[in-house]
């Protein structure tokens, strides 16, 4: 069902899962979905697994438990993705692999990039029907704040431009945000802007905008719609919030809590207590539209 040339295209060191209409080749490198094939269709590349805290914290700098902490910047005097030796850059374990599933775990230890507390995570990447799901449950032996998502580029036609595309994102508001993508704590109503993604319509570059879902617990989040293949995805989440972002030929649905939360106690929480077990899902599922 896929493509005769895939196996000439993987790396030796790639865990290759697959469950008939949908394969996924994984790097242990910041568990990594380097490609995700839809059938014979390259529809996702660049997955890296962000933490410890993904996007960006304004000036390094928050105040956990009457105590302030610097931690590592990388952009513009912010910290982006958990800072310039983040998860995405190291190498993971794998714990399990399976036909169709992979699981992979990394320790941060305490101090790392300036986080306090060592930190236990691990992701699994199960293919199932027609979906990839991916599971985060992490520990930490101090509280500490966090924040992970995958950053999968997609492109649901295969190829050519992000424009090609419909989306749909469940959200009322945005987070108003600086000049550096820093929110200034205060929410923006979509009516009316071109943030209004409420209903069906042509993807307009461009974003690098953090919407602030509606409702709470698992509920379809997201659809984005190649308009050439007619294949659709479903993004299902019970995170608070999804960065949308896009280059000329790619989109980023991330599903993660707001930016900057720990300088924000008005936003979600992003504090994982020492004694608490912190555990999310996303599901990507895709099917063709309906002629």
């Amino acid at each position: 069902m896929f493509g005769g040339d895939l196996q000439n295209m993987i790396d030796n060191d790639l865990i290759t899962i697959s469950n008939g209409s949908l394969k996924a080749c994984i790097s242990h490198i910041g568990a990594e979905v380097k490609q995700l094939w839809y059938q014979d269709m390259l529809i996702a590349t660049r997955g890296i697994t962000i933490g410890r805290y993904a996007n960006r914290i304004a000036g390094g700098k928050f105040t956990l438990n009457g105590k302030e902490y610097q931690i590592l910047t990388n952009e513009n005097g912010n910290t982006l993705h958990g800072g310039p030796q983040g998860f995405a850059k190291l190498p993971w374990d794998v714990v399990e692999t399976t036909e169709n599933k992979a699981v992979l775990s990394i320790v941060s230890e305490d101090g790392d990039q300036g986080f306090p507390g060592k930190l236990a995570l691990c992701v699994s990447f199960e293919l199932e029907d027609d979906a990839l799901r991916i599971n985060y449950e992490a520990s930490c032996d101090e509280d500490t704040v966090i924040n992970f998502t995958n950053h999968m580029y997609f492109n649901l036609n295969g190829g050519g431009e992000a424009k090609d595309h419909m989306i749909m994102i469940d959200a009322d508001y945005i987070t108003e945000s600086d000049s550096q993508l820093i929110p200034t704590g205060k929410l923006l109503p979509v009516e009316g802007t071109r943030f209004d993604l409420r209903r069906l319509a042509d993807f307009v570059p461009s974003y690098d905008d953090n919407f602030v879902l509606n409702g709470s617990g698992r509920r379809n989040a997201a659809l984005l719609v190649g308009k050439t293949s007619g294949l659709e995805m479903t993004v299902t989440t019970d995170q608070p919030a999804m960065q949308l972002y896009n280059t000329a030929s790619e989109i980023c649905l991330e599903s993660q809590h707001y930016p900057d939360s720990p300088n924000h106690p008005e936003f979600p929480t992003t504090v994982l207590k020492a004694e608490d077990v912190f555990r999310t899902e996303t599901i990507y599922s895709f099917r063709k539209r309906a002629e």
